[in-house]
């Protein structure tokens, strides 16, 4: 919590700090989107898939992430902005920010709202993840 023990909460949440549950929903919930979901630290929320797909899903997406990221810092580069990935599966599209990663998985191709949807949840201070896993 960046808090000692004996110190009081702070109360008083930064007006960007949102919940990213309703965005992921809303992203889900679309009809090509197989996977929508967000990562931060050990924690990462998903829409689409459920139980051990979830977690594989999850996984694998924090490992392409952290294998962009070590990419193009060996090309010289730069930090990556998006990842794109199209193939027979579909498209991937990750979007890694300072705060978090969010990525969406679709059976066809990356809509504009996909991708506007993403760059605001990867940009986002969370107030609250849940104890989704």
């Amino acid at each position: 919590s960046g808090r000692f023990v004996t110190e009081a909460p702070d109360h008083a949440r930064p007006a960007q700090e949102v919940s990213v549950r309703p965005m992921l929903q809303e992203l889900g919930a679309e009809d090509d989107v197989r996977a929508a979901i967000y990562l931060r630290g050990a924690t990462a929320l998903v829409q689409g898939p459920r139980g051990a797909t979830a977690e594989r899903t999850a996984r694998a997406v924090r490992e392409l992430v952290i294998e962009a990221r070590t990419s193009t810092r060996r090309l010289r580069l730069g930090q990556p902005a998006s990842v794109l990935l199209e193939g027979s599966f579909g498209s991937l599209l990750l979007s890694p920010g300072e705060q978090g990663t969010s990525a969406v998985w679709c059976s066809g191709v990356i809509k504009r709202r996909h991708e506007e949807l993403l760059r605001d949840l990867s940009d986002l201070a969370v107030a609250d993840l849940g104890d989704e896993a």
